[in-house]
């Protein structure tokens, strides 16, 4: 089997560094999680490995969002 996704779970909710996989292996997305909610960066990333998205959470609410189209430049 292929790793799909990784996380620490603490009782009962994910806690820590939370990762997911495309099908091809790639990292499609990195995020912090707090008693099981999103807290933190988080990234977003195509198949291709650029990245998809940037967002700012707080407690599971989207404080701040980037996006791009797979091969569009990033700043």
């Amino acid at each position: 089997g292929t790793l799909m996704s990784e996380t620490r779970i603490e009782q009962g909710a994910h806690h820590g560094l939370y990762r997911r996989w495309h099908a091809n292996g790639q990292l499609a997305k990195e995020q912090q999680m707090v008693d099981g909610k999103a807290h933190g960066p988080s990234q977003a990333f195509h198949e291709d490995g650029s990245l998809q998205a940037r967002v700012q959470m707080e407690e599971g609410q989207v404080l701040k969002s980037e996006y791009w189209e797979q091969g569009e430049k990033q700043p």
